[in-house]
């Protein structure tokens, strides 16, 4: 790994130091395979499960939210997120994650709007200020031009 590129948490997008195991911030698994752990494919039948007895259950779909961004499944992510934040508006952690996914997907836009919606409804947090950071520094990874990000 080149010294340009960060090790970013899966789960929180915190940057870890390279050689870490867990991240420091949400204290999640670092994994260094690209191979879906087994654990995490066996947390996500267990929220789906548990979704199809309890399809209002915001906790639920946020947890299936996490697990799907470990694996890197960020669309699947997108829809679970989108669902937490229709039951639970004011779930501010739920916004971070749909700003994360949207970033991982490229789609800026939604991205924006996702940081939009955290700026209204937690304009000082410091969770709304590390999604903008992210936004930011994401954007001008791939040449983007910032709108208000």
């Amino acid at each position: 790994m080149s010294h340009s590129e960060e090790r970013v948490c899966k789960v929180c997008g915190a940057v870890v130091a390279d050689g870490a195991r867990f991240c420091h911030v949400c204290g999640a698994s670092i994994a260094e395979s690209e191979e879906e752990n087994p654990a995490i494919l066996e947390m996500v039948e267990q929220f789906k499960n548990r979704l199809r007895e309890h399809p209002e259950d915001a906790t639920a779909h946020y947890n299936l939210a996490l697990a799907l961004i470990m694996l890197g499944r960020f669309g699947a992510a997108v829809q679970a997120l989108e669902k937490v934040i229709q039951l639970e508006p004011s779930f501010l952690d739920a916004h971070f994650q749909l700003v994360r996914a949207y970033v991982a997907l490229g789609n800026f836009e939604e991205a924006r709007n996702a940081l939009s919606n955290m700026e209204r409804i937690a304009p000082n947090n410091s969770k709304t200020k590390h999604a903008s950071r992210l936004l930011r520094r994401e954007m001008a990874k791939r040449g983007e031009k910032s709108k208000g990000a």
